[in-house]
């Protein structure tokens, strides 16, 4: 015999053919349990005794019935109770809403705002300390620790004389302290890149076993979500980053663009000029399949995709 089930936020009420109320299962009166009630499926126990009354065809399409006052008989104060339910409803599919992938956009995000940062501050310093030791010239990061340790320009080790500025103790301090700030940005940049790549390894293993995971994570944030990033062709992948050129070559102002971001894959890197294109081709079809597993299947398929892709990389290289 069929008959029709209908969730309400106080329980599942079943009914036959005719209306008839035939069996319920009612949620605590607790709204923010019954919410994690409503968002699962139909319950077993419920099912098998609808299965034991010889109810076997069984419809969750909406039917027409007044079910405000069955539900007013389970729930003392059902106005009350519907308005906490929803509050909780709506909490739980935000919940479901937020993924793990997002956190990983931010972390990656917060990298590249350090990196920029970090840039910026130390282009800072250079000009700054340069107008009292224009002479010293060494790399950024010798130079940051040479101020942090020697601070002042006639502390620095060989030091003979100086056409810059002469600065008082205030300054050096207070340049000391923007160096300080530099260096500490440099340790929670170290610390920020370790997590995202311990975190890709958890919600995109697949796709960033194929290239680097800051990489990996950088296509994803470009994409917007992973499943914004399984829905994409390959070719899509392949120009993610690229929108500007090819939005360009749209309107017959350049060439084609032939990748994006995952140009700085070392695949693509490590291959000649006239291959690069048609290493990205293969590459982002093999990125393409992995982020679709990632999302849909969550199996691991690392090993198979990455000897597929190197394979295919190889026998381009000796066909060339």
């Amino acid at each position: 015999m069929k008959c029709h089930v209908i969730k309400t936020p106080v329980g599942i009420f079943a009914f036959d053919e005719k209306m008839k109320l035939i069996g319920s299962y009612m949620f605590p009166n607790d709204p923010e349990k019954a919410a994690q009630e409503f968002t699962r499926q139909l319950p077993r126990e419920f099912l098998n005794d609808l299965h034991a009354k010889n109810y076997n065809e069984i419809s969750t399409i909406p039917v027409q019935i007044q079910i405000y006052e069955l539900m007013k008989e389970n729930v003392s104060d059902l106005d009350k109770f519907l308005v906490d339910f929803g509050i909780a409803f709506s909490r739980i599919n935000m919940k479901s809403l937020i993924r793990k992938d997002m956190v990983l956009i931010q972390a990656i995000n917060a990298l590249d705002d350090i990196n920029k940062t970090v840039n910026l501050f130390t282009l800072r310093i250079k000009e700054w300390f340069g107008l009292h030791y224009p002479e010293y010239n060494v790399t950024d990061n010798l130079l940051i620790g040479s101020i942090i340790e020697h601070g002042n320009r006639q502390n620095f080790p060989k030091f003979k004389k100086s056409s810059g500025v002469d600065l008082d103790e205030n300054d050096i301090d207070t340049v000391i302290s923007f160096a300080n700030t530099i260096r500490n940005l440099e340790g929670e940049k170290k610390v920020l890149e370790r997590y995202v790549s311990h975190t890709c390894e958890e919600i995109i293993p697949n796709f960033s076993s194929l290239i680097e995971p800051l990489l990996a994570a950088r296509i994803l944030s470009h994409a917007g979500s992973l499943e914004k990033l399984a829905k994409m062709t390959s070719s899509t992948i392949q120009l993610l980053g690229a929108e500007k050129a090819l939005f360009r070559h749209l309107k017959k102002r350049g060439k084609s663009p032939k990748y994006g971001l995952i140009y700085h894959s070392s695949y693509i890197q490590k291959s000649s000029d006239d291959k690069k294109g048609k290493v990205a081709r293969i590459l982002s079809a093999k990125l393409m399949i992995a982020a679709r597993t990632d999302f849909y299947s969550k199996r691991d398929v690392r090993k198979k995709l990455k000897e597929d892709l190197e394979n295919t990389i190889l026998k381009l290289s000796i066909t060339a």
